[in-house]
């Protein structure tokens, strides 16, 4: 199997994150993963408006498996899409399994409900390019 590069590094960024709990590990939040956890919160209350504000109007949301082609451009689109998950899917939530960030890189593990709270979770691997105090560009990672 051939995986992008970008995943492979966030794979390994995981692993060292789980690897560096412990006295010499900082719990301090970084102004980026400060915005990125805004971001989750405002998901989570289903609060469209607070959500979008933690995006750049260039925002580009990616799929790892095709990460030349963004799936999602502008809040617009972003507006469309979520709002319509907000407004249809009551359950959705959103856990968050581990952070690491790294400059103006947030890299997340994210479990979540798309529907009933019986059904699994998704998960994922969401990388979050912050510029500017806004997110400027997504990459998720589905993991099986």
């Amino acid at each position: 199997m051939n995986l992008p590069p970008l995943f492979l590094a966030a794979a390994a960024a995981l692993s060292l994150a789980a690897c560096a709990s412990g006295p010499a590990a900082s719990h301090q939040l970084s102004a980026e993963a400060g915005l990125v956890q805004r971001q989750l919160d405002a998901y989570n209350a289903h609060d469209l408006d607070g959500f979008i504000a933690t995006y750049s109007p260039d925002i580009e949301i990616f799929e790892i498996t095709d990460a030349a082609t963004p799936r999602m451009t502008g809040l617009a689109g972003m507006r469309e899409v979520y709002g319509e998950m907000f407004a249809t899917i009551p359950n959705l939530h959103c856990n968050l399994g581990n952070r690491i960030a790294e400059g103006a890189y947030v890299i997340d593990h994210e479990i979540c409900i798309m529907g009933e709270p019986s059904d699994p979770p998704e998960r994922a691997i969401a990388i979050y390019q912050v510029e500017g105090g806004l997110i400027r560009r997504v990459w998720f990672a589905p993991v099986e």
